[in-house]
């Protein structure tokens, strides 16, 4: 069962803190973040920018921690230095609920989780070989310690020298590797090449967002229509960004951090 805000209405639905909102919260933090790393402080006033800007009305405007000028991404902001009053808030967030998810902006921008940032890395890699691990070793399945040392192994050689890594371990066993064999993994790099560089395209970067927003929005019309499947006590916003921590001999784990906080109701 939704527990009711202060203004006596749940937190998601039609208007309030949906998916696709959810959603565009997300990309403006990382937004917020790789726009920012030259400081800390332009971090911190980035991501708080966001709430406030958010939440905001015609009756009730809050612009005064987004950027200035004409080339402001802050429609309010660009009226202002154009001296012109065409910017409309169109669906902002209600009061209450921009006060239940205050306290996730503000732990977003601590300045002792900014400052593992400043980087402005991506998690990419570690999520390339976390997944070649898990292809030899699923998450589903339970497996020994030689399993997963095995599997841990075989990742690293695929992620340093692609398929063709196979035919090395091949040979160790005092097998000949076949013709087939080499084809097949000369082809499996040449693939991973040329995928990454199809998928970086400014259409198919443009064809994944049209994708994702329609999901989320599709998402939220059927609950508005027929109400949720599925109630959970949590609403979870979920940020990740990569923080690259340097030391002189990082470790996987140390080298990637998520941000994953809950709004409990």
């Amino acid at each position: 069962m939704k527990t009711p805000l202060e203004d006596g209405k749940p937190v998601g639905g039609n208007g309030r803190l949906t998916e696709n909102r959810i959603d565009k919260l997300q990309v403006y933090f990382g937004k917020a973040i790789r726009q920012n790393t030259h400081s800390i402080r332009a971090m911190q006033t980035a991501v708080m920018a966001i709430w406030h800007h958010s939440k905001s009305s015609n009756d009730n405007p809050d612009h005064g921690l987004c950027p200035e000028g004409e080339n402001s991404w802050c429609g309010f902001q660009r009226d202002i230095a154009k001296g012109t009053t065409d910017y409309v808030h169109k669906d902002p967030i209600p009061e209450a609920v921009a006060n239940v998810i205050l306290p996730t902006f503000e732990a977003l921008s601590e300045e002792s989780l900014l400052s593992k940032c400043m980087h402005g890395d991506t998690q990419n890699q570690n999520e390339s070989i976390n997944g070649l691990i898990w292809q030899h070793a699923t998450k589903e399945t339970h497996a020994s310690l030689p399993t997963v040392e095995t599997a841990t192994f075989l990742g690293v050689a695929h992620f340093n020298d692609g398929s063709m890594s196979l035919l090395s371990v091949i040979k160790q066993l005092g097998i000949l590797p076949g013709v087939h064999c080499m084809k097949a993994c000369r082809k499996l790099d040449s693939d991973q090449i040329h995928h990454p560089h199809r998928k970086s395209g400014e259409a198919a970067k443009k064809r994944r967002k049209q994708l994702r927003k329609w999901k989320k929005g599709h998402n939220d019309s059927l609950e508005a229509n027929e109400g949720p499947s599925y109630v959970s006590t949590s609403f979870q916003l979920k940020i990740k960004e990569a923080i690259h921590i340097q030391k002189e001999l990082p470790c996987l784990n140390q080298q990637l951090h998520h941000v994953n906080l809950k709004l409990s109701f």
